[in-house]
């Protein structure tokens, strides 16, 4: 899982900091590195922790960044919450977070979808749900553990599901004439689709992505 792999890269890198820092009074901060190094490692904590939702974890990262003490106990307090996340992480927490939000962002996308639909914007209508149901493609993909499908296309995430038995043959068969009507919309090839096929998209997403 690449947030589990990214907080432990966060967490030795945060270490070594912490190590460097232990006689911080030695150095000249206007004139030494390792200041830029550890303002660039608070800003990675800060976006990654911001990045997974976990905005609670986030708030104190922050606090304790512009708090007091020396550089050597708050880097040790920030590696606290750091190991904290990674334990959200490890137990699902943060998966759940991610896809609770996804879920969100997907039935807001398709009110505007069906919106457009029903003023005529057949195209924009077909392409945003063409991004819904990609999105929940790759979703399903990281919740049953499947990986490196960064660089595959939708439709290729569509297959593997099929291949890993997450999604029926009709459903993968259902799904991969959803996709081909977003392309065609995509390219502008409006004789490829009609009104009733993207219905059929936003009905889809409707029952199994949202």
């Amino acid at each position: 899982m690449k947030e589990l792999n990214r907080a432990k890269e966060l967490i030795e890198n945060g270490n070594k900091l912490r190590d460097d820092f232990r006689d911080y009074h030695d150095y000249d901060q206007s004139k030494n590195d390792d200041f830029l190094r550890l303002k660039s490692w608070n800003m990675s904590c800060g976006n990654f922790l911001n990045r997974i939702g976990l905005d609670d974890f986030y708030a104190e990262f922050l606090k304790i960044d512009h708090g007091p003490g020396d550089f050597h106990y708050r880097i040790s307090e920030q590696l606290g919450i750091l190991e904290s996340a990674k334990y959200e992480i490890e137990s699902g927490f943060v998966n759940d977070i991610k896809f609770l939000l996804h879920a969100d962002m997907f039935d807001s996308i398709t009110d505007q979808a069906e919106e457009l639909l029903t003023k005529g914007h057949e195209i924009p209508s077909a392409v945003l749900c063409r991004i819904v149901i990609e999105e929940w493609l790759r979703d399903e993909a990281d919740k049953n553990a499947i990986s490196s499908t960064e660089s595959l296309k939708a439709s290729g995430v569509n297959d593997l599901l099929k291949k890993n038995d997450i999604l029926s043959t009709p459903r993968w068969r259902q799904i991969q004439s959803h996709l081909d009507t977003g392309n065609s919309a995509a390219h502008g090839k409006t004789d490829e689709f009609e009104t009733k096929d993207i219905e059929a998209m936003i009905q889809c997403i409707r029952n199994f992505c949202v």
